[in-house]
């Protein structure tokens, strides 16, 4: 028993004597080459820049020709361009240009002027007695191969070569017998205009409120046919097509049709302008409260007579 309790108080002694376990050292960190890292970071993906958006375009600078403007002018008639002619001496009154290499103006003295090289110079432009001393007031040209004008005096001059000199071109009577000129009154046959939409069709206007019409143009009087359409001088006329003619006169009127080479006025439709925007408006608003009339009031608007 004794033993054990010497062993017990060695045990006690040797352990209440020990030095207290001293505290380990920190272990110095580690340097690490933080500065490498900020030195070189990654570097940001490079985005494709966008090219500015343009401002607002400059007006195109117009094409010049080799003058070096865009518009030229060139005297192409003689000095007798001045001289009276029935009382009305216009050098020029109308052209028609189909396509780049022909152009063909009419004029004072029955003439016609003729280029295939319009921009050329006074040169390349030919003067051509075709109907004798009258004024030719108007002309259509729907290809190289076919030409039509009028005259003050009721008749239309045509040609299937245009520049191939007087003999080329054909004057036909087409619009009344009482076609006496004045310098205060005109002429009861007074031509004012013509659209020929192809060679096939010509539509001519008169300043007795006439339509004068033909599908075969360069045939005979026979082939032209005259329809009383408006009360007024009508002063131009253009067709499109063989389905859509329009004429006007010089009292606000537009006059349309849809088959111009009909003899009745039953297809030609005189629209006062004043009076059609009226017309109009009011249909509009009966359309909008009846949705179900639509067809028929878009047909009536494009129909509208006076």
């Amino acid at each position: 028993m004794r033993v054990v309790v010497l062993t017990a108080l060695l045990i006690l002694t040797a352990c209440g004597s020990a030095p207290a376990p001293q505290a380990r050292a920190s272990i110095p960190a580690r340097a690490t080459s933080t500065a490498a890292v900020v030195a070189s970071p990654t570097p940001a993906l490079a985005m494709p820049t966008r090219p500015p958006i343009p401002g607002p375009s400059a007006t195109p600078t117009p094409a010049l020709n080799q003058t070096g403007k865009a518009w030229v002018v060139t005297h192409v008639r003689g000095a007798d361009c001045g001289a009276a002619v029935s009382g009305w001496s216009p050098c020029f009154v109308g052209v028609s240009c189909p396509t780049s290499a022909l152009c063909v103006a009419v004029g004072a003295a029955g003439d016609v002027i003729t280029s295939t090289d319009p921009t050329g110079g006074p040169s390349t432009w030919t003067v051509t007695r075709v109907d004798g001393s009258n004024v030719v007031t108007a002309i259509s040209c729907p290809s190289n191969s076919f030409c039509a004008a009028v005259d003050q005096v009721g008749n239309v001059v045509t040609s299937r070569n245009p520049t191939g000199g007087a003999s080329a071109w054909t004057v036909t009577h087409i619009d009344g017998s009482n076609c006496g000129f004045s310098a205060s009154t005109g002429a009861p046959c007074f031509l004012t205009g013509v659209s020929c939409p192809t060679a096939d069709l010509c539509v001519a206007v008169d300043a007795n409120g006439n339509v004068v019409t033909s599908r075969k143009p360069v045939g005979t009087a026979a082939d032209w046919t005259l329809s009383h359409v408006a009360g007024s001088y009508l002063s131009g006329v253009s067709c499109p097509s063989a389905n859509l003619c329009v004429a006007v006169d010089i009292v606000g009127d537009v006059v349309t049709s849809v088959n111009p080479t009909d003899a009745t006025r039953g297809d030609w439709f005189m629209l006062t302008v004043p009076t059609v925007w009226l017309r109009r408006l009011a249909r509009r608003a009966t359309c909008r409260a009846c949705p179900a009339r639509a067809p028929v009031c878009a047909l009536r608007l494009t129909r509208a007579a006076t």
